[in-house]
């Protein structure tokens, strides 16, 4: 099980490389027993990715914060793009980034890059079938989704749901938090809670600040300070997740 952050400000955190591309990355937060893992990536201004078509063992999901990528030579994400592949996703050919891209990237295992030399398609496909809960979304332009209103009162905020897994209802969601919101965000019963705030700032309960890019995580049944006030307002991205 991923460990409790109270609340961690990335900038405290040393850049890693990622293997041999070129990218460098700040661990939020990994589970010891399977090596998953939440981080935000720094990709370079003029970057081609080196790895070709590959894929990864586990799931990969992503939420770009500022820049740029264009994944297989065909898909332009940009600020509020989101995408999610389940393990052994064939994927790469072609990644390039122009003017550099921030990204938060969620692994469901360790971080691994397997070549398959050429590709088979000029579209993402399984190396082989796996099952997976939650679709294929190969780019979700959240910034052309409505907005789903949630609470009453001082507590209501805005939703976009990213994407849910059919089977266990892990989610990954958007919650726009408007100027003067009071609540308190917490998960369901039996889901760990992990929130990124993405603009703004929001205050916990015991009177700690987060601001922008910061990160906590609360394991399944604690609910120590949860996010409770956004004065001036916030966009945070929110998983709800059964640990594994």
């Amino acid at each position: 099980m991923r460990p409790f952050v109270h609340c961690l400000d990335p900038e405290t955190l040393p850049w890693e490389p990622i293997f041999e591309t070129g990218v460098n990355r700040r661990f939020y937060n990994t589970d010891p027993a399977n090596q998953s893992f939440t981080s935000i990536a720094l990709v370079p201004k003029g970057w081609v990715g080196p790895s070709g078509a590959h894929y990864h063992t586990s799931f990969e999901e992503a939420y770009i914060l500022e820049g740029s990528l264009t994944l297989d030579g065909t898909e332009y994400l940009k600020p509020e793009s989101y995408l999610y592949r389940p393990g052994m996703i064939v994927h790469g050919w072609t990644e390039l980034s122009e003017e550099s891209a921030l990204i938060i990237i969620k692994r469901g295992g360790a971080a691994d890059i397997i070549s398959v030399g050429e590709a088979l398609h000029d579209y993402e496909y399984p190396f082989e079938e796996i099952y997976d809960g939650r679709q294929h979304i190969l780019h979700l332009k959240t910034a052309e989704m409505g907005w789903t209103p949630k609470g009453d009162g001082l507590s209501s905020c805005n939703v976009k749901v990213l994407s849910v897994d059919k089977d266990s209802s892990d989610s990954t969601y958007l919650m726009s938090l408007p100027s003067g919101w009071q609540g308190e965000i917490q998960s369901a019963d039996g889901r760990g809670l992990e929130c990124i705030i993405v603009q703004g700032a929001a205050e916990l309960a015991d009177g700690t600040h987060m601001d922008r890019l910061h990160y906590l995580y609360r394991p399944p049944g604690d609910r120590t300070a949860p996010i409770v006030s956004a004065p001036k307002g916030c966009l945070v991205l929110v998983w709800e997740a059964t640990p594994h």
